[in-house]
């Protein structure tokens, strides 16, 4: 069971808590009431975006497999181990999206289901050739971080029709793009050769350029945090 648990990266739903910030912004901006449904919904739509973030590390695993044998550690992983067979890694990718987006479907309708399709999309642009936007130096950074936004939208769309505003979302997503740069470097000053050999992009990174960049990220950041205090002032 361990071996599934491994698989379907379930120590990694954490990352999920931007659906949660979506569901709490929608209440309390909106000032939405908040009940025993509305508490059931958002249990409901917090473990369906855990089984697509679940299908979107099966598709990293299966894509990335020959590379992950390589790797120091993710070698042990169960699918470059052999722990689990590719069959079955697919076969669990697939219960879990089709499982997932009929469920939305059924409860929340067409809105929230999309946002869902949509983070397994991204899943796709980032992971899968010809585009595989993660082997394009800091494009990498920029892809993988707009899951943060997406997931608000899933959690926000749950109650409310309308968009949220669009200063809120690009202050999520370059946030994101600030915490994944600063990984990106602690990466580089670590493991520098080991992560070279494994990921291609580590050759045109360095640490003044993933420095500037993290500047930049902050800058924005704060400039939209300001931007949305304004506004919301106004």
């Amino acid at each position: 069971m361990s071996v599934y648990f491994d698989f379907l990266r379930i120590n990694e739903w954490y990352k999920n808590v931007t659906v949660i910030i979506g569901i709490v912004f929608a209440i309390f901006l909106l000032k939405l009431a908040f009940n025993q449904i509305s508490l059931i919904n958002s249990i409901i739509i917090i473990l369906l975006s855990c089984f697509i973030s679940s299908a979107n590390y099966a598709l990293n695993a299966i894509t990335d497999m020959n590379l992950d044998k390589r790797h120091l550690t993710k070698k042990f992983r169960p699918l470059p181990s052999k722990k689990i067979s590719l069959t079955t890694a697919f076969a669990i990718m697939i219960i879990l999206i089709t499982g997932s987006l009929s469920i939305s479907y059924l409860l929340f309708g067409i809105t929230t289901t999309f946002f869902l399709f949509l983070l397994f999309v991204a899943a796709v642009l980032y992971n899968v050739k010809p585009i595989r936007l993660k082997d394009v130096p800091y494009v990498d950074v920029l892809s993988e971080s707009i899951n943060n936004p997406i997931r608000f939208l899933i959690g926000w769309c749950v109650f409310v029709n309308t968009f949220p505003n669009i200063f809120i979302l690009i202050l999520i997503w370059s946030s994101a793009c600030f915490l994944m740069t600063r990984k990106r470097l602690s990466e580089l000053m670590e493991f520098r050769e080991k992560m070279i050999n494994y990921r291609n992009t580590f050759r045109y990174y360095s640490k003044k350029s993933l420095s500037i960049a993290m500047s930049i990220y902050m800058l924005i950041s704060l400039a939209l945090i300001g931007i949305i205090i304004y506004t919301t002032a106004i």
